[in-house]
């Protein structure tokens, strides 16, 4: 039951951090990028976290916050600060720690009820 409650709350959250991505640069695998391979050695985008969803990877929100935070961090490393990607990145990653805290307390309420 927790298990089946964990997967209802990120397949929730999951499309509102990727609604967060309003120019989409955090969807896609950014390796394909020039040097992005030299400058980031965990590369993580919406798209893998989809999979992994589906494939029921997540054991907690935390793995979960992982990842997504993992995103942010690797943009605000490959791009220069100041750029568009940059500060996307910047904004997602508040953005998304906020809705990630209400999303724990969330889980940690409807837990109480099983």
């Amino acid at each position: 039951a927790e298990r089946a409650l964990l997967t209802e709350v990120l397949s929730d959250l999951l499309p509102r951090l990727e609604r967060l991505d309003l120019n989409g640069y955090f969807f896609d695998d950014p390796s394909g990028l020039p040097g992005y391979d030299q400058a980031v050695s965990e590369p993580m985008h919406f798209s893998e976290m989809r999979a992994r969803l589906a494939r029921g990877s997540y054991r907690s929100l935390e793995a979960f916050g992982y990842d997504f935070t993992l995103i942010c961090r690797n943009a605000m490393k490959y791009n220069q600060p100041g750029s568009r990607a940059y500060a996307s990145a910047d904004g997602l990653l508040v953005a998304g720690q906020h809705l990630l805290s209400l999303a724990q307390a969330d889980l940690a309420k409807r837990a109480l009820a099983l």
